[in-house]
């Protein structure tokens, strides 16, 4: 049996005081079909377990609806997505999921960071 993995639930006020600090512009990484991936500074003091780099990645879901919130495909998108990268936590080609922030409005991932290199280094 592998390690358990364990991925730090985040409330939007965490996030935002804490771990996701990026400029929508300067700091875009990557869009695709429902979301966006920036690069984010993670604030002084603030860490995941065997993660000590200054860099994350925020992998935000931008809602669809006019409402402001995501709508129950983008939730369970959301979720299949942190589901399989908790599953796939130590697999030398797969970014590692940090943390997650589940708010209907703000569903953002929070991934490991890699720097213009291929995972497999």
């Amino acid at each position: 049996a592998g390690a358990k993995y364990r991925m730090a639930k985040l409330s939007l006020n965490l996030l935002e005081r804490t771990a996701i600090l990026y400029d929508e512009e300067s700091d875009f990484i990557a869009a695709g079909g429902f979301a966006t991936v920036y690069k984010a500074r993670m604030s002084a003091g603030v860490s995941f377990e065997d993660y000590d780099k200054e860099y994350v990645a925020a992998k935000t879901i931008t809602p669809s609806t006019a409402g402001g919130r995501c709508n129950e495909q983008e939730v369970s998108l959301f979720w299949k997505e942190a589901s399989f990268l908790g599953a796939m936590a130590r697999h030398q080609n797969i970014v590692r999921l940090l943390g997650a922030c589940p708010c209907p409005w703000c569903l953002t991932l929070v991934l490991e960071f890699v720097d213009g290199d291929s995972l497999s280094n």
